[in-house]
């Protein structure tokens, strides 16, 4: 698609406590990242699976590393399994000029795509072909490909015919989704001369870890919250859940930072 791309580095990242810049934090934090590593991996050999939660803290950059891998994976510490962290392939983080959504949306604009067009009901015959139907009406194809999360698929609110192996619904029943959400928070103007990430580790330790990331051509941020945070921050009222995100931005930026003109969220 002709679009340039940037490293978004996660070790550009301004490590607080309680507030107050850990100078040598970013690098405190990656030397607890291998530490970790280590003993989880040697760990997991003798033990097989387990969760995070139950290793204990080697020192406070070794208990940091831990809560940032399980915000980052979307959940808690007592909730991620070891096994599945240690498998995981993670490569560099890329931004794409203009953002992602633009890039999808000029991508598939030549793809014939109908939006809110919920389904409800998908049923396969001995011949072969698939019906995808909802209050919309239905469309008959050779094969579909189901996209939504594993909860909506436990919660029955698509009707399979006839219903998916037990195998399967075991395995959906097995894997539980993250909490996730992202509020933007647009400025009045652009920050400059701080890093791209922000992340409190004091926070992180009282379960509220509120992680931001600062655009780096936009006056834009964007605070991130997971795990029961983010269902707890969700079920607050929206004034309420802007100012609790604004209070941690001021925290990890200063009270001199530009001002919020607006803001958005995204779970």
């Amino acid at each position: 698609m002709g679009r340039a791309t940037r490293p978004s580095p996660i070790k550009d990242m301004r490590v607080l406590r309680s507030g107050a810049i850990v100078p040598d934090g970013a690098e405190r934090l990656d030397t607890g990242a291998r530490r970790l590593e280590w003993s989880l991996g040697w760990r997991s050999l003798v033990r097989g699976d387990f969760s995070f939660g139950t290793v204990p803290d080697a020192d406070e950059w070794t208990g940091a590393a831990e809560r940032l891998a399980a915000f980052t994976m979307a959940t808690d510490p007592h909730r991620l399994s070891v096994d599945d962290y240690m498998s995981f392939v993670d490569g560099e983080d890329r931004t794409v000029e203009n953002g992602l959504g633009r890039l999808i949306a000029d991508w598939g604009k030549n793809i014939p795509a109908r939006l809110k067009h919920a389904a409800d009901r998908i049923a396969w015959d001995d011949g072969g072909a698939v019906t995808v139907s909802g209050p919309w009406g239905s469309v008959k194809g050779r094969a579909v490909i189901v996209t939504v999360p594993t909860g909506v698929l436990r919660d029955g609110r698509i009707h399979f015919v006839p219903e998916l192996p037990d195998r399967t619904l075991a395995a959906i029943e097995a894997l539980p989704m993250g909490r996730f959400m992202k509020i933007g928070l647009r400025l009045e103007s652009r920050l400059r001369d701080v890093p791209e990430y922000a992340f409190d580790i004091s926070r992180a330790n009282r379960g509220q870890a509120v992680g931001f990331h600062v655009h780096p051509s936009l006056p834009l941020i964007t605070a991130i919250v997971a795990g029961d945070h983010a269902r707890d921050v969700a079920r607050m009222p929206g004034r309420d859940r802007i100012a609790h995100v604004t209070d941690a931005c001021r925290e990890a930026f200063g009270a001199a930072h530009p001002a919020i003109v607006a803001h958005d969220h995204y779970d």
